[in-house]
Order: C-alpha cells, then sequence, then structure tokens
C-alpha cells in the first residue's frame, strides 16, 4: 500500500501550479517515488505523470492530495466520468459468446 507523504509546490506560472507529491510505500519506508502535479487554478485542471486518470478514467491519490491543498471539498465534475456516475442511464450491450443457430 502507498500513501502521498508530502505535496510540496515547486513553481509557479500564471494560473498553472506544479507540485511534486511524494509517494511511499508503507510496507517499504525507505523507498520513495516523486510524481510531478500541474494544477491550472483558472480551469480546476489537474494532471499528473502517473497517468492514472488517463487510463483508468479516475483520479490519482496525488491529483486529489493536490486539489485538497488548493481547498477543493469536492472532485471537479469534469473528472467523475459518465460511466461511473448512476444518474445516468447507460446502454449496455451484453455479449455472453452465444453461439445460437438461427431457427427458421
Amino acid at each position: 500500500m502507498f500513501s502521498c507523504l508530502s505535496t510540496r509546490q515547486v513553481d509557479i506560472d500564471g494560473s498553472i501550479l506544479t507540485y511534486i507529491v511524494k509517494e511511499r510505500e508503507v510496507e517499504n519506508v525507505n523507498e520513495a517515488r516523486d510524481f510531478e502535479v500541474t494544477f491550472n487554478t483558472a480551469v480546476a485542471e489537474v494532471l499528473c505523470t502517473c497517468g492514472l486518470f488517463n487510463l483508468e478514467g479516475f483520479l490519482c491519490r496525488h491529483a486529489l492530495c493536490v486539489l485538497s491543498r488548493n481547498g477543493y471539498e469536492e472532485i471537479p465534475p469534469r473528472y467523475i466520468l459518465s460511466r461511473w456516475r448512476k444518474d445516468i442511464p447507460h446502454s449496455n450491450v451484453f455479449d455472453y459468446g452465444c453461439k445460437c443457430t438461427s431457427v427458421l
């Protein structure tokens, strides 16, 4: 299991803030990794070098640490994809690999 050890701001470029989030494995306290997270305060856009949002469709703990540090108590709506929402009807098509034969 991992935990975010520290979040420090390293750069400001207008409305874009850059943070380094240090992550440490709980079982191995001697090993730590750094992730760079950029946060655009003008549009509430957060981007982490781990790329979890692009891969899985939900925010990583590094991005959540930066949002929390900037006073966000709720996840911005742009990061809650329709596939995770219960209030949006889904059109699922199930394919169970049926080997059916047509009967005339």
